[in-house]
């Protein structure tokens, strides 16, 4: 399993993120890149901005970081904002599942966005989170 999966799947088994996702046709609404058009909200689109392969003289470090976009999406501005909370609590603590061993991550930056929809505006959060994580 590598990394996306790992934390994809780790939003999707935390109850209070869970609870809150939309279902998308097998699974919960939690995306990489892009949302798919027509998909159901509350969601959750998961972006790279930046992971380097840090590395010392024997080869690749077992600590590696990633700088990572948590966009949720919803039909209000308040449903957004609670899905966005609840991602960045199961984020955030300590955590081994999926074969990595993740360690606090850190909040970077919280911005609260929107954009026009067909039925209305879609309201969006976007946080910065640097995840630290290593192998199991």
């Amino acid at each position: 399993m590598d990394i996306e999966d790992a934390l994809r799947l780790r939003l999707i088994e935390a109850d209070p993120v869970a609870e809150m996702l939309a279902d998308y046709e097998t699974s919960k609404a939690v995306f990489w890149v892009l949302r798919p058009q027509g998909s159901a909200m509350p969601a959750i689109v998961l972006t790279t901005v930046s992971a380097p392969m840090d590395e010392h003289m024997r080869g690749l470090q077992s600590l590696q970081f990633m700088r990572l976009q948590l966009d949720t999406y919803a039909p209000s501005v308040i449903v957004a904002q609670q899905l966005r909370d609840k991602a960045i609590a199961t984020m955030v603590p300590r955590y081994r599942d999926q074969g990595f061993y993740f360690r606090p991550a850190s909040v970077l930056g919280r911005r609260d966005l929107s954009e026009p929809g067909v039925n209305g505006p879609i309201y969006r959060t976007s946080t910065d989170i640097r995840v630290r994580y290593s192998p199991a």
